[in-house]
């Protein structure tokens, strides 16, 4: 589930569908602003029914597209496809393949008749990550796990700026920016526009911290490869770099990240080291990418059982 970005008050989630009078399909909960008490939030609608066959993994709720505000906007990925229902698809969600087929997380079992669920492990949580950009819904940057049985596999990111029809993989150098033996593990995908330099930073959690790469907008990008056939000769050509060094962030496997533009606030949340704040967010990436100063972070939590608690107004 998400709330809707152009109108917070929606709380927009999918659900499988198990009958023909109960589709597959997004739906929203319309929470007032003074509610005070479950009885004042009604029962959910229907926002659009999903294709058939499709299932989401992750997906965002409205945003911009071309430069208008687009409430309505849903950019959501399977293991295999992107879908995309913005204000240019003319009210239809459409599916387009991604340029590489992730692994599907392992789902707990139903029991027979009672329709109990079967406890047991479930897989290293989510196996895909999606990011859209906050100005251009067009803008959007998938990874995923090759496989949750092996390590066998390539480690993969990609971006596209027209909504999926063409692709470029933005991996190279990745690797080598994490510095690690083993698995990259990205995941936790991000894009911050810095709309100053028509650019976007994007960042992707991995098994050594955050790493970022520099991307240009749809009108500055090299151009990118069709699906099914993504080149290295259209990676990003900035390459990847830590963001923050090994003392402002610990060498430790990164599970999200998110961003509030009203603050400039980057967060992000790690596997047993705590949640990392930082402010003044796009100062320090602009910073980064200009090679001047180091991004500075502010441990707001230790304890990895801990909650994170928002800052001080």
């Amino acid at each position: 589930m998400a709330l809707n970005t152009q109108d917070p008050t929606q709380l927009v989630f999918w659900a499988n569908g198990t009958s023909p009078d109960k589709p597959s399909g997004f739906y929203k909960f319309d929470i007032p602003a003074d509610v005070d008490d479950s009885k004042d939030i009604k029962a959910p609608t229907m926002i659009t029914k999903t294709p058939d066959g499709a299932f989401f993994l992750d997906f965002v709720s409205g945003g911009f597209t071309k430069g208008e505000a687009d409430p309505t906007l849903l950019v959501g990925m399977s293991n295999a496809n992107l879908y995309v229902l913005n204000a240019a698809t003319g009210g239809k969600m459409l599916t387009r393949p991604l340029p590489a087929v992730f692994a599907t997380p392992v789902t707990l079992d139903y029991a027979a008749g009672t329709g109990a669920r079967i406890l047991g492990p479930v897989s290293h949580g989510s196996t895909i990550s999606l990011a859209v950009s906050p100005s251009d819904s067009n803008t959007v940057a998938v990874t995923g796990w090759p496989s949750i049985t092996s390590n066998a596999g390539l480690e993969q990111v990609f971006l596209t700026h027209d909504g999926g029809l063409t692709w470029q993989n933005v991996t190279e150098g990745l690797r080598e920016a994490t510095g690690v033996v083993g698995k990259v593990r990205a995941g936790g995908l991000l894009l911050v526009d810095l709309l100053a330099n028509q650019q976007h930073a994007l960042l992707a959690s991995t098994s050594n911290g955050v790493m970022v790469t520099y991307v240009g907008t749809a009108n500055t990008s090299a151009t990118a490869t069709r699906n099914k056939s993504v080149s290295a000769a259209a990676a990003a050509s900035s390459g990847w770099t830590r963001f923050g060094t090994c003392a402002e962030f610990p060498i430790v496997l990164n599970a999200a990240l998110s961003y509030e533009h009203y603050s400039d606030t980057l967060v992000a949340a790690t596997f047993g080291r705590g949640v990392y704040r930082l402010k003044n967010a796009k100062q320090s990436l602009l910073n980064v990418q200009q090679c001047t100063n180091p991004a500075a972070v502010d441990l707001i939590v230790e304890e990895s059982s801990a909650k994170f608690f928002p800052p001080q107004q």
